[in-house]
Parts: structure tokens; C-alpha cells; sequence
């Protein structure tokens, strides 16, 4: 009986190097060579499975996708009331719970840069992106059903959030020093009573 491939294992393994060297040196810094090495694998092997660089970037940023979208509506679920739920759709990003990962979330500021400049970044990153701006605009559709929002169209209400949400990754890799000291959540969590006009507020829904 033939043994099961390890294509997909393999795939993996190297879009995960890829991600442990660009989380440290960039797309740009990360020669194959060196997503080899980290793979424990042949540069042969290694374009046995992918055909360049762009490809195991691409497979990378599906892999982190999918972890992202799991974990974040695990925390979204876990949160409760609608006022809270978009706190910890915030947090998530911005907050304490984004600096859990420091190699995702590196990972993540960086594809924001490859996306700018590559198509089929682009495209991948647009998907994401619609997700997490359906995610958000179910939860405050929900709120606004129970009357604990009082928001017109919860699709541009979410859209204006994750954009805020986004910008500050964008500050955050190229002017950090911006961003006044934890306050990126906050300011955000603001921006949503603003509007969303909860009952409850969300600024202080984690507090």
C-alpha cells in the first residue's frame, strides 16, 4: 500500500519559514536560501514545492489567514454582549491580544506592505479583508437588532473600523513613534461609540 504524500505537510513547513524569517527581515530579506535552511529541506526540495518565493508568500498568507479568522471569532464568541464583542474584535488588533504573536502580527504589517506593491497579495488581502469587515458588521447588525446600537448601516460603520484598524498596522511598521503609547485600542474603541451609539459604552465594555 503506497504511503500518503507529504505534499501538504511539506508546504506548510515551508510557508512557515518563510514566516519565521520575513516576521524577523521582510519579504525582501528573505532569500530562499534561508527559507530552506529554516525548513531543515534542499533549495531542490524546496522548489519542488513551490515554484519562487511569491508563491510560498502567497500560501503563507493563507495559512495565516485562516489562523487569524479562527482565532479571532474564537475570541469574538468568547466576549458575549454585542458591546463587547466589537471590544474584542478591537483588542484583537489592536490590543493587548494583538501582541500574543508578535511573529503574526509582524508577519501581518508586512503582507500589508507586499499587498501595495503585488497583485496576488492584493487579491488574497482583499478577501481577508471583506471577512473581517463581514465579521464586524454582523455583530453590530445584531447590536443594532436588539436596540443596543443605534446604527444606520453597519456595513460602513464595520468598514470604518477595520480601516482604523488597518491604518494603525500601517503606523505601527512604518512610524511607530506616532502612536501614542497604547492607545491605538482605545482610540479605536471611541471611534466605535461614535458610531455605533451603544447603550453600554465600548471604550469601557473591557474595563
Amino acid at each position: 500500500m503506497p504511503r500518503p504524500s507529504n505534499r501538504a505537510q511539506r508546504r506548510e513547513e515551508i510557508a512557515n519559514a518563510l514566516m519565521r524569517i520575513m516576521a524577523k527581515k521582510g519579504y525582501e530579506g528573505a532569500a530562499l536560501s534561508d527559507v530552506a535552511a529554516e525548513a531543515g529541506l534542499t533549495q531542490g526540495l524546496l522548489h519542488y514545492h513551490f515554484k519562487d518565493k511569491m508563491e510560498i508568500l502567497l500560501e503563507a498568507q493563507r495559512m495565516l489567514m485562516t489562523g487569524h479568522m479562527v482565532a479571532l471569532a474564537e475570541a469574538v464568541h468568547a466576549a458575549g454582549s454585542p458591546a463587547r464583542q466589537v471590544a474584542a474584535f478591537i483588542d484583537y488588533h489592536l490590543g493587548l491580544g494583538a501582541t500574543k504573536d508578535p511573529e503574526a502580527l509582524a508577519c501581518w504589517i508586512t503582507l500589508i506592505g507586499e499587498a501595495i506593491r503585488h497583485q496576488p497579495v492584493r487579491d488574497d488581502f482583499e478577501k481577508i479583508t471583506r471577512s473581517l469587515a463581514g465579521m464586524l458588521a454582523a455583530i453590530v447588525k445584531q447590536g443594532t437588532s436588539a436596540k443596543v446600537f443605534r446604527c444606520n448601516d453597519p456595513s460602513v460603520a464595520a468598514a470604518a473600523l477595520v480601516a482604523a484598524i488597518q491604518g494603525y498596522l500601517v503606523l505601527a511598521a512604518t512610524a511607530r513613534s506616532v502612536i501614542p503609547r497604547a492607545s491605538a485600542a482605545a482610540s479605536t474603541k471611541a471611534m466605535a461609540d461614535g458610531l455605533l451609539k451603544p447603550k453600554t459604552s465600548i471604550l469601557r465594555a473591557t474595563k
